[in-house]
């Protein structure tokens, strides 16, 4: 069985693009051998006081996220 995650960003779907007024609309899709289940985007944008500071070599790090569980949602609603 193939399966295909299709990912739309909500809020934030369509962009208006000021210099020529054009309107895109962004949308990707993953492959299960893609998608990493407890895991998250290292952080990569640091707040100052007045100032934000971006660690591009941060931008395709991945951590583990202990806060994911280990099973679906599913699952999970079935346990309790």
């Amino acid at each position: 069985m193939l399966l295909t995650v299709i990912l739309c960003y909500f809020g934030c779907q369509e962009a208006f693009i000021e210099p020529s007024g054009m309107v895109t609309h962004a949308r990707t899709y993953y492959m299960p051998e893609e998608i990493l289940w407890g895991a998250r985007f290292q952080r990569m944008i640091h707040f100052g006081k007045d100032h934000y500071t971006l660690d591009y070599s941060k931008f395709d790090s991945i951590v583990e996220d202990n806060a994911t569980s280990d099973c679906s949602a599913k699952k999970l609603h079935e346990q309790t």
